[in-house]
């Protein structure tokens, strides 16, 4: 039998590797490279941050908050159709069964971001930092984000749709989580042709 399957093949496939091209995190920007980091982020305790995440005001003149952990990041993402159901029959008769499907467009990506805000020293509550976060996340503005996951997946604005302060064990330390959207810049106005 000639044509059975030999996993050994699937080890190094050079003509696939050579044709797969990068696609660029935002349109007009190169592509990411993940390996070359220029800028090298560390934790409030030293250690090295492989996906930093930098927040601020998209109307603030403000630099970008890196926060002092670094937190967990999920992002999902779904397509908008319209699933129409109709009497559908195939050329010889036969009754067909499900839905015509309408893809209309990509959904926002849905983001959920979970960390822990705390101090070095072990002391006090690390009320600074959570009052800077709270005031991020109660601003009625966009929030413009800095992280190589979203930089992959062109996101560069985010809307927080909820966001908690769970009770957290340790005086130094305060958990939050945050759910947010994708967000983009949007013209909405047409300019009339004279």
């Amino acid at each position: 039998m000639a044509n059975l399957f030999d996993p050994r093949k699937l080890l190094y496939l050079p003509s696939l590797v050579e044709t797969i091209t990068p696609i660029p995190a935002r349109p007009g920007m190169e592509p990411l490279d993940m390996e070359a980091k220029d800028e090298t982020f560390v934790s409030l305790f030293g250690t090295p941050m492989e996906f930093p995440l930098r927040l601020k005001l998209t109307s603030s003149s403000d630099d970008y908050w890196l926060l002092p952990m670094e937190p967990v990041i999920s992002v999902g993402g779904q397509n908008q159709m319209s699933r129409r159901t109709i009497a559908k029959a195939s050329a010889t008769g036969d009754q067909l069964k499900g839905t015509i499907k309408e893809r209309w467009s990509a959904d926002d990506y849905s983001i959920s971001i979970a960390g822990m805000l705390t101090r070095k020293d072990k002391i006090a509550y690390p009320k600074e930092d959570v009052a800077r976060l709270r005031a991020i996340l109660e601003a009625r503005d966009t929030v413009d984000v800095l992280c190589p996951l979203f930089e992959t997946l062109s996101i560069a604005r985010i809307v927080i749709e909820d966001y908690e302060f769970p009770f957290t064990t340790g005086e130094e330390n305060q958990e939050y989580s945050i759910r947010a959207y994708s967000d983009s810049d949007w013209d909405l106005f047409i300019p009339l042709k004279k």
